[in-house]
């Protein structure tokens, strides 16, 4: 597991680890989340990307699949609801 308190250095963490799921918020310092996931795509991450925000819409729900999340979740997360959705991400 890989933790990172922003996209960046979620970024240079992930160049120096094996990643299969990508769990990020869209509100993060330094850069947003839509930003963090273009750049992953960019960069040629293959694996899952799960998008969380309390700041939901119709506009960020499509960019954030355009961008290439499998999923978009509304906060707040119950952890079970977490489970379930990263289960189905990854089977």
């Amino acid at each position: 597991m890989v933790t990172a308190e922003d996209g960046m250095c979620a970024l240079e963490a992930m160049s120096e680890a094996h990643v299969d799921l990508v769990i990020t918020d869209l509100k993060m310092p330094n850069m947003d989340g839509m930003t963090f996931v273009r750049r992953l795509r960019e960069g040629g991450f293959k694996g899952r990307v799960i998008v969380m925000t309390a700041y939901c819409g119709v506009d960020s729900y499509l960019e954030a699949m355009d961008q290439g999340a499998v999923e978009y979740i509304n906060k707040p997360v119950r952890i079970h609801e977490l489970k379930v959705v990263i289960q189905k991400v990854l089977a």
